[in-house]
């Protein structure tokens, strides 16, 4: 692949830094141990900060039509204990396959995984104009194409997309997004401002991204692991109606949520484990129709109910069962904010501007 395979780890290089990863480790040439490169991610909480080291691996096949499969991508877990990584990150110009999917998705525990396909790229080069930089420098003819076809002159030259309403089904929709997530490390939820080509006011799809986790503390030489064993996703709109059809009733991984009536979907972790990992981000959750005039909006809250947020102690003989108690109650209390008996993890509010 030569100078390509350059160019796309530069170019995977400027998009992930332009989003606000720190570069830990160059793309270079020779043998990189089974690293393109690795990059860090800052996570800041109400206890403090932690740093991810993210091992990435960049794949272009685009131009072959060939989707990534398990002989491209060998001994991922010991390339991620080699490099001191606790996150793998694929860059890859296509998909990959089921079995290398199926690879993947296995390493949430206890590494944590993300995919960066052909889709994921394009909307982070979109969504902001860091990433709409880097889609000028490093594809400047399909840049110039993308911003002539679906921005009016004066949008193009401030980097925003068309106002929404246009009559062009086309065009991609940008609704603001305000998202508040109590506690990262715990329960992670997003959703692009950008939508899928094709989305109007009217009807459009919402793709929020959720990524679990846990949270641990040190206090006085005990450790403590707070993490989720059940959390509820409920989606509403002031405007609208929420179509559950897309997702459906039964998801088709582990990690996929259980569509509830009511407009609520439920995720459970492993029979005596707790949530790890992404369990939404690569599908549509549900549409929202709303009547032609009105304004288009999506509400999006995650919350647990106190049963379902798990803490645990090691050495487990350290605290007694009442300090144990009287602790787990503190840190609910400390890092979640109590909605409807509920404890409120996440919230993403989509609006029309």
């Amino acid at each position: 692949m030569g100078s390509r395979r350059d160019t796309f780890e530069l170019f995977a290089r400027e998009l992930l830094e332009a989003k606000g990863f720190k570069i830990a480790e160059q793309p270079d040439r020779g043998a990189d141990g089974g690293r393109d490169l690795i990059v860090l991610e800052d996570r800041k909480g109400g206890f403090g900060s932690t740093t991810v080291r993210w091992l990435v691996s960049c794949k272009h096949t685009i131009h072959s039509g060939r989707a990534v499969s398990p002989k491209d991508e060998a001994n991922i877990r010991d390339r991620l204990e080699t490099h001191r990584c606790k996150g793998f990150l694929a860059f890859y110009s296509h998909v990959p396959t089921s079995g290398l999917s199926r690879t993947l998705q296995a390493l949430d525990d206890p590494f944590q995984y993300v995919q960066y396909d052909h889709e994921r790229i394009e909307r982070e080069l979109l969504s902001d104009p860091a990433g709409r930089d880097v889609a000028k420098r490093f594809m400047p003819r399909s840049f110039a194409l993308w911003a002539e076809s679906s921005q009016p002159p004066d949008a193009a030259s401030a980097g925003v997309l068309h106002p929404v309403g246009s009559s062009a089904s086309s065009e991609r929709l940008r609704l603001p997004v305000k998202v508040v997530n109590h506690r990262r490390r715990c329960a992670d939820m997003r959703a692009d401002e950008l939508l899928p080509q094709g989305s109007v006011v009217e009807h459009f799809d919402v793709i929020p991204s959720l990524h679990f986790g846990t949270m641990e503390y040190d206090v006085n030489g005990l450790n403590v692991v707070v993490g989720l064993k059940r959390a509820l996703c409920h989606v509403t709109s002031d405007h609208g109606e929420v179509q559950a059809e897309i997702f459906g009733n039964v998801g088709t991984r582990p990690s996929d949520p259980t569509y509830n009536a009511g407009d609520v979907w439920e995720f459970v972790g492993p029979p005596g484990g707790l949530l790890k990992g992404y369990a939404l981000g690569q599908a549509a959750l549900c549409k929202i129709k709303t009547r032609p005039g009105l304004p288009a909006h999506a509400k999006i809250e995650l919350t647990a109910a106190r049963s379902d947020i798990d803490c645990s102690f090691s050495p487990p003989k350290v605290a007694n069962h009442a300090t144990q108690k009287v602790m787990a109650r503190f840190l609910e209390k400390a890092s979640f904010q109590e909605v409807s008996d509920h404890l409120l993890l996440s919230i993403v509010e989509i609006t029309s501007p």
